[in-house]
């Protein structure tokens, strides 16, 4: 336990000098204790599995962060945009908003 506090610790240390977002850090210390329950890190290869869950959480947050952009992040309403949006109806030129072709002539 106190291997694992001291990991998380000098990853959030290392990530403030790298720029990394702390919630990067925080994904990837949920991710890390995911392996630990199930018993798949050891004493040999805590570091590593440590340094894998970063890079996913990095991936994961960090560059959808960087795709944000017009069309790709999360709208006003909060809703995450389509990756391929269907095309805008285009208006109906009867709906009343604009007179009839055929009735005016100019």
């Amino acid at each position: 336990l106190s291997k694992i506090r001291s990991l998380k610790r000098s990853a959030t240390l290392m990530a403030a000098k790298a720029g990394i977002d702390l919630s990067t850090i925080a994904f990837s210390c949920c991710y890390f204790e995911r392996l630990c329950h199930q018993k798949c890190v050891t004493k040999f290869n805590r570091r590593v599995a440590f340094a894998a869950c970063i890079l996913l959480a990095y991936k994961f947050n960090e560059l959808r962060h960087k795709m944000e952009g017009p069309g790709l992040g999360a709208d006003e309403s909060g809703n995450l945009g389509d990756a391929n949006p269907k095309p805008k109806p285009k208006p109906n030129p009867n709906d009343g908003t604009e007179p009839k072709k055929g009735i005016f002539r100019w």
